[in-house]
């Protein structure tokens, strides 16, 4: 017989989904102003901050992935110890030295040329989802600590938790690649000039997803604000509330709340290692189409980033 009661189950999530959306689509025909402003804000912060120091990245993660370059390096840093494919450790350092969401399309991509599993892809996207060393110690260290030192400090702690996370879950999360099938190992050559375009294209398409994520959070942050302004007298308050939604906007903020060093180097390590629902939707859009699953990516955004608050108070008193 036939539970006429099952579908039932997930209609709730459903409704609360529907009904979000009517009251977004209420409030900002209320708050024309605001929305206005607020699309100014997020597209300020993609032209002149977000893309200056993601697009380049995107186009090499492309280029090492299309030419060959992510096998021939992994297999040079690969130890005979390691179970994992030659790509996914060139994926890795790829991902950790380009920031998110690089790492997530990366993952991806390798995912789709057969080279790594699914699980392995999963662990791949989470330890390599981080912020860019450009982005941490430029702008969250320089621009908004006013601490070049800092921003370095933050860097190492996020790599550092990501290392004890990688190390206390690896024994019972060891994985064993498959076989690749014949037609998945791609020869090593040159990059062709369509190639090259392709990269391009893949590298302004993505930027363009991920731009137009942080405008709409951008938008959803300002219109909260002003409707529940009395809880957002506190300056420690709007950094959270921001960087819960958006990194870079949460940062800002960090630096606008006029906090002691160690504790704004504590809140700054917090928002920068959560990453923010924005950066959460932008992993998303390139790793769950393509079937990366994305548990161990949760994982590390609420387990290492108290880990790595703790280490950059430690490092920051030194």
């Amino acid at each position: 017989m036939i539970n006429r009661h099952l579908p039932t189950q997930s209609k709730a999530p459903r409704k609360v989904l529907y009904g979000g959306i009517i009251l977004l689509f209420v409030t900002m025909l209320a708050l024309p102003a605001e929305v206005a402003t607020a699309t100014a804000e997020g597209v300020r912060l993609v032209a002149f901050r977000l893309l200056p120091a993601l697009f380049p990245f995107m186009v090499l993660a492309g280029l090492a992935s299309e030419s060959g370059f992510a096998d021939t390096l992994g297999s040079l840093i690969r130890r005979k110890t390691s179970p994992l494919p030659a790509s996914y450790n060139a994926a890795l350092i790829l991902g950790v030295l380009s920031g998110f969401p690089v790492g997530a399309k990366l993952s991806a991509d390798l995912l789709a040329n057969g080279e790594l599993t699914p699980s392995q892809a999963g662990r791949l996207c989470a330890l390599s989802a981080l912020p860019s060393p450009p982005f941490l110690i430029a702008f969250v260290g320089s621009g908004v600590l006013g601490c070049t030192r800092y921003g370095v400090i933050i860097w190492l702690s996020h790599l550092l938790s990501l290392w004890i996370f990688a190390m206390l879950t690896r024994e019972r999360r060891a994985v064993v690649p498959s076989p690749l099938p014949h037609s998945s190992v791609r020869q090593e050559m040159p990059i062709s000039p369509a190639a090259l375009l392709r990269c391009f294209g893949k590298a302004a398409e993505s930027m363009l997803s991920v731009g137009a994520t942080i405008i709409f959070f951008t938008i959803v942050a300002r219109l909260v604000q002003r409707i529940f302004s009395p809880l957002f007298q506190s300056a420690v308050v709007q950094a959270g509330f921001y960087g819960l939604l958006e990194l870079s906007r949460g940062a800002v903020a960090v630096g606008e709340a006029g906090l002691p060093p160690v504790m704004a180097v504590a809140l700054a390590t917090i928002i920068t290692g959560w990453g923010g629902l924005a950066v959460h939707a932008q992993v998303a859009t390139f790793a769950a189409p393509g079937g990366v699953p994305l548990r161990d990516y949760f994982r590390t955004r609420i387990i290492c980033p108290p880990i790595a608050a703790i280490l950059a108070v430690g490092l920051s008193v030194l």
